[in-house]
């Protein structure tokens, strides 16, 4: 149970790190801050291992 917890936290880090990666990018690239909620900003957006900025167009 403990380790589950463990994981279940670091996640939650890791997604919150990409968030504020992906919406600083966002701000070098379009020159302006994102206002996008988290949960579309995951939709729309992702970053390459390399910090290249990926628009995910559906």
């Amino acid at each position: 149970m403990v380790a589950q917890t463990i994981v279940m936290e670091n996640t939650a880090d890791s997604n919150g790190q990409k968030l504020v990666q992906v919406r600083q990018k966002i701000k070098d690239v379009f020159g302006g801050e994102c206002t996008m909620k988290d949960d579309v900003l995951v939709k729309r957006y992702a970053m390459t291992s390399d910090g290249e900025l990926i628009m995910i167009l559906r």
